[in-house]
C-alpha cells in the first residue's frame, strides 16, 4: 500500500558550507537515509531550487519528474498542494 507524502520521513535543507562541498559530506549524510528508506520501503523525493543539486541527487538514483519555475522574487519552492 502506498503511503501519503506527508507520512514519510523528511530530510530537509541539506546544504554543506561552500568550502566543504565536493568532499563527500552530502553523500555521507544522504546515503544512510536512503539505505533506511530502501529497507523500510519508504518513498523518497527531492525538492530543490538549485540546478547543481539535480546532478548530486541523480548520482543516488533520483530522476527529474517535474520542474516548476519559481514565482518572480522567490527563492524557495514549497509544497504546491
Amino acid at each position: 500500500m502506498a503511503r501519503a507524502y506527508h507520512d514519510d520521513p523528511e530530510m530537509a535543507f541539506l546544504a554543506p558550507e561552500e568550502e566543504k562541498r565536493g568532499k563527500g559530506f552530502g553523500g555521507a549524510l544522504t546515503q544512510p537515509v536512503l539505505d533506511i528508506a530502501d529497507e523500510e520501503g519508504l518513498l523518497c523525493n527531492v525538492e530543490t531550487t538549485k540546478g547543481r543539486s539535480v546532478t548530486f541527487y541523480e548520482r543516488y538514483g533520483f530522476k527529474m519528474i517535474h520542474e516548476k519555475p519559481l514565482p518572480k522574487g522567490s527563492n524557495f519552492l514549497g509544497n504546491s498542494s
